[in-house]
């Protein structure tokens, strides 16, 4: 028992050590006030997407930036619904909205990355905007995002949550919202320290010049998430700077998963990234994972204060940075569901890779996917 102890506490210590690092690296880079206004395309690949595309669309439309410096283009990816009917009602009225059927044989490279790589190619802004159909962006989106480019800077992304706030999204939903602000804090800090890690594409800007430069999805193909793929690219194969903004002008609204299965299948595509992120990212996840299963075995074999003292340093400890980026987000009333976070963390961080472990298949709009080989089966 002495040596479970040295070890039960060099992780406590671990993490709130890890955690202290995030909270202090969590801050918005300063704003350059990009000069002009550059041509900007937005990209966005749809799936029957019938319910989302309308409202996705919507929100693009009241963008403050003058029209004739924008396009948006949205890439049909074989949709079965009545996507590319709203689609191009839409382009019939506002002739920046550009539908691109995607056809066989026209994507050399699988899946959403292709989709969106077809629709890059296609576009012709100086600077690239990536969103998803589900997605609603607020109306200085891309002047948000604009000014954080500097010459030296390739890539800039936003938060997006999944709920507004005193909106009516079921507690599901909001505990999913507290999930991907966690997330993104992690990433927002560690990038701020020079080790990106992650993001999520549905709120990303980057140069034409910096997706050129490293080969694009293209080079990054065989890959079920596209958006780690090409950061991480960009971070290793050029010297083009990467921001992340904090700021609620930049901040999109996305759909929480409806049900258990469509949230696991979501999970399980994120964590086919984990073999490509930089070795920083696998000691947070190692030391995340570790200290939760320790604390619930110190429970099980009733030590309860020992386990209640490591309940208690593990939901500060995550509270903290919550609290940081809900504040910076304008977005503290999600605090009030911290609580209920923690349980569904604590579960989340035990169980998903025991699974992972011997589930090695994921699908994603009624396309399957194999884990190991990370790609369309």
């Amino acid at each position: 028992m002495p040596d479970f102890t040295i070890v039960l506490f060099f992780i406590y210590a671990m993490y709130l050590l890890l955690g202290l690092l995030i909270l202090f690296g969590l801050k918005n880079p300063g704003q350059t006030e990009y000069s002009g206004q550059p041509f900007v395309s937005v990209i966005i690949a749809a799936r029957n997407e019938e319910e989302n595309l309308p409202n996705c669309l919507t929100s693009l439309i009241a963008l403050d930036y003058p029209s004739d410096k924008l396009e948006i283009i949205v890439v049909d990816d074989h949709s079965s619904d009545s996507t590319a009917r709203i689609i191009s009602r839409f382009a019939e009225t506002y002739p920046f909205i550009k539908p691109y059927p995607l056809e066989a044989g026209q994507n050399s490279t699988p899946g959403k990355a292709g989709a969106l790589n077809y629709g890059i190619r296609k576009s012709k802004g100086e600077f690239i905007f990536v969103t998803d159909a589900d997605c609603r962006v607020p109306s200085t989106w891309v002047k948000s995002l604009l000014s954080l480019f500097s010459d030296s800077v390739g890539v800039v992304g936003g938060v997006t949550l999944l709920d507004k706030r005193h909106d009516s999204s079921p507690l599901f939903g909001k505990i999913q919202s507290c999930d991907w602000l966690f997330l993104l804090s992690v990433a927002a800090s560690a990038n701020n320290y020079g080790l990106p890690l992650s993001w999520f594409g549905n709120n990303m800007a980057f140069r034409r010049k910096t997706y050129n430069d490293v080969g694009g999805f293209e080079k990054i193909s065989n890959n079920l998430v596209e958006d780690i793929a090409l950061l991480l690219e960009i971070h290793k194969s050029s010297q083009w700077g990467i921001k992340f903004s904090f700021s609620p002008h930049s901040l999109l609204h996305s759909i929480p998963a409806p049900n258990l299965k469509e949230y696991y299948n979501q999970r399980k595509r994120w964590a086919s990234g984990i073999r490509i992120v930089h070795s920083f990212g696998i000691l947070l996840l190692t030391v995340s994972v570790l200290a939760h299963i320790l604390t619930v075995l110190v429970l099980l074999w009733s030590h309860s204060i020992t386990a209640l003292a490591g309940i208690i340093l593990l939901s500060v400890t995550d509270f903290a940075v919550l609290n940081r980026a809900s504040r910076l987000l304008g977005r503290t009333d999600l605090l009030r569901y911290v609580f209920i976070f923690e349980i569904y963390y604590f579960i989340y961080t035990i169980l998903l890779p025991i699974f992972l472990l011997f589930d090695k298949k994921t699908s994603w709009k009624d396309r399957q996917y194999s884990l190991k080989k990370n790609k369309i089966v």
